[in-house]
């Protein structure tokens, strides 16, 4: 004590620090007891220095028995993926673009994407595996994907791909994007090119050995705020079964028990008590015992599992309605405002890096699907913003005023302005662009707020299909 009081003393001498009887007293009495809100001691104590990533046991377990970190993984993949690209080609006409997407979007194709991708977010890394007859040791060649020939997609996580020969960088076996890895994959030894890689959150380079070149799980920094909330969940369960407490005041009940049949007689007094409580409602016992229950208060419960659900949403970055199904209030932010930042998330952290891969898949779609690859081929995310009915309507009202003033100011012919028109999909079904389209009459029957209703072919006319 006397030497931390020592050591407070000449820091504050060091400092010039005015001190009196009152601040005199309380260093002496918190010395060596407090850490400064400027240390790094709090720090220390409060990180773990082990990582989740690397239990992939803990990690597959908890994935199949927590909600919260199967929602974490699982939604902003589909959210990602929800709705339908558009495909941007000089070169494919609408039908081979909607033959290039409803392939694209099997399960055998998309679905196998997501599932790397969420194997991805779980384990830290994952990988599409290109299955076709080209040997799996040699560098895979696209301009030999045949047409029609064989071609099947395998996810696999990082843990069942295992690096042959690494890229001869200690702090990242992986390699950089690009790199050349050779991996063992159940036996099977696949060159790197044959596989579509996806890491994790990025390892900073201090760390990142640690994980062989892979990235991060996503469940690595929710460690502190799911078992907070696991706390919560696991008092109010324990405090259910405690809810309500019989309390018996059984007459000599001490010197009862220092008797050999004490203890049978206690509790064959107990059981008979209960026996009649349960089936006939009532409590019989002799005059000198007593009954009470006694009733647990569950006040603040519900405020301390409404924290912990902020404080997960928080940390996981998607709003509590969407991850609860509830809506908190008395919030700052509003629930737009909250939806709003998921959408930035999702864009940024999950659309953003696998536009190049899936740019990839669409190329390989291609070569499978029509025997070549188109020299632009480039797509669009849908949004992710949900549209009311009439927000919809208005949309694609603009979209039809701006084709047909593009048409009018003689930018793009008739023919063109249907092709742009379905292309679009501004309505269900698919206009001919082969027949005569009178352009002033169609923008006339689509100028009022009456979009949504389908329009028709008739005689050269667009006319209401009623």
């Amino acid at each position: 004590m006397s030497e931390n009081t020592n050591t407070n003393e000449s820091y504050v001498s060091k400092y010039n620090i005015m001190t009196n009887s009152l601040t005199g007293l309380t260093n002496k009495l918190v010395a060596g007891n407090y850490a400064p809100i400027s240390a790094i001691s709090p720090l220390i104590y409060n990180s773990r220095m082990s990582y989740m990533t690397l239990q992939r046991p803990l990690l597959a377990s908890m994935y199949l028995e927590n909600g919260l970190l199967q929602v974490l993984v699982d939604l902003p993949v589909e959210e990602a993926f929800r709705g339908e690209f558009k495909l941007i080609s000089s070169e494919l006409d609408n039908e081979d673009a909607t033959k290039l997407l409803q392939w694209f979007y099997s399960d055998s194709v998309l679905g196998r994407f997501k599932a790397a991708l969420k194997w991805s977010r779980l384990f830290g890394g994952s990988g599409l595996i290109i299955n076709t007859p080209q040997s799996k040791t040699e560098v895979f060649d696209l301009d030999k994907v045949k047409k029609g020939g064989f071609l099947e997609f395998y996810d696999a996580d990082r843990w069942e791909l295992n690096i042959v020969n690494d890229s001869g960088n200690m702090l990242d076996r992986l390699g950089s994007v690009g790199t050349r890895n050779i991996f063992n994959y159940y036996g099977h030894i696949i060159d790197g090119s044959h596989i579509l890689i996806m890491r994790g959150i990025e390892a900073p380079s201090y760390l990142r050995g640690l994980f062989s070149g892979w990235g991060v799980s996503v469940g690595e920094s929710i460690v502190r705020s799911l078992n907070n909330y696991l706390k919560n969940q696991n008092v109010s369960y324990e405090l259910v079964d405690e809810a309500k407490v019989d309390v018996y005041s059984i007459s000599k009940y001490n010197t009862m028990l220092m008797s050999p049949k004490g203890e049978e007689q206690i509790l064959k007094h107990l059981e008979m008590v209960q026996t009649a409580k349960n089936y006939q409602g009532a409590i019989v016992h002799d005059t000198t015992d007593g009954y009470d229950q006694k009733q647990v208060s569950f006040s603040g419960l519900s405020d301390l599992a409404r924290e912990a659900r902020i404080q997960v949403a928080s940390d996981i970055r998607i709003p509590v309605s969407k991850l609860f199904g509830i809506s908190i209030s008395n919030l700052n932010s509003s629930e737009e405002a909250d939806i709003d930042n998921y959408i930035n998330m999702i864009e940024t952290t999950i659309r953003t890096p696998c536009k190049g891969l899936i740019n990839k898949v669409l190329k390989i779609g291609c070569r499978h699907l029509f025997g070549f690859i188109p020299e632009v081929l480039d797509f669009e995310y849908p949004s992710l913003k949900q549209t009311t009915e009439k927000e919809s309507i208005e949309i694609k009202a603009g979209k039809i005023n701006m084709i047909v003033g593009l048409q009018q100011a003689g930018i793009i012919s008739s023919k063109t302005a249907v092709e742009l028109v379905n292309r679009e999909k501004l309505f269900s079904m698919e206009l001919d662009p082969n027949e005569a389209v009178e352009l002033k009459d169609f923008a006339e029957e689509t100028s009022d707020s009456d979009v949504g209703v389908m329009a028709r072919s008739t005689g050269g006319k667009y006319v209401r299909p009623y």
